[in-house]
């Protein structure tokens, strides 16, 4: 899964909005520090965001 552009101010705003756990490419992950009470999970592909996402 490809990085995302501008991960840092779509976290923040995700979190503004009430997210407390965000899912996102694992390459992103390490490139800045989360807002305090959010959990960031990395994926490597869409299947494995929707098991993240689903609870499976």
């Amino acid at each position: 899964m490809r990085r995302v552009a501008r991960i840092e101010q779509r976290v923040q705003e995700a979190s503004k909005l009430g997210f407390k756990r965000i899912i996102l490419p694992r390459k992103n992950l390490g490139s800045f520090t989360p807002p305090d009470g959010v959990e960031l999970v990395g994926v490597d592909s869409v299947q494995e965001a929707l098991k993240e996402g689903l609870g499976e």
